[in-house]
């Protein structure tokens, strides 16, 4: 399991990945005067964004949150996300059905369809269906 340091230290590269300057605050007071919790926040001064990483447990109140923020600071583009806990064993098993395959390599490239349709694809065999 993760650290507090560790998932600090994400936050801040995810951030910083998004262009903006990690600040050290635990809550941000809305327009409304509710302290909203929050779990990193950046500043983009140059695009005049303030990006929030959400600790609300639901969309409905990060988007209530997003908006009470984004009232309170005219001048600024208020943008939130909400981490979210994502199964990737769903997804990984999908693959393997899918593709009959365990392992894949970084080769990802364009091919065009019967349809003439260009797409992405994993070479996994010459056989389209």
């Amino acid at each position: 399991m993760a650290n507090e340091t560790d998932l600090s230290r994400f936050w801040r590269n995810v951030l910083r990945a998004a262009e903006a300057e990690p600040k050290d605050a635990t809550v941000i007071k809305g327009a409304s005067g509710i302290e909203h919790s929050i779990v990193a926040v950046g500043l983009d001064e140059s695009r005049r964004r303030l990006l929030v990483v959400s600790g609300e447990h639901d969309a409905h109140s990060a988007a209530m949150a997003q908006i009470d923020i984004q009232s309170a600071l005219n001048n600024f583009q208020v943008l939130v996300a909400r981490p979210i806990a994502v199964d990737l064993s769903v997804l990984a098993k999908g693959m393997v059905e899918m593709t009959g395959r365990t392992t894949f390599s970084q080769d990802c490239s364009a091919s065009t369809t019967f349809s003439g349709k260009r797409q992405l694809f994993f070479p996994i065999n010459d056989n389209y269906s």
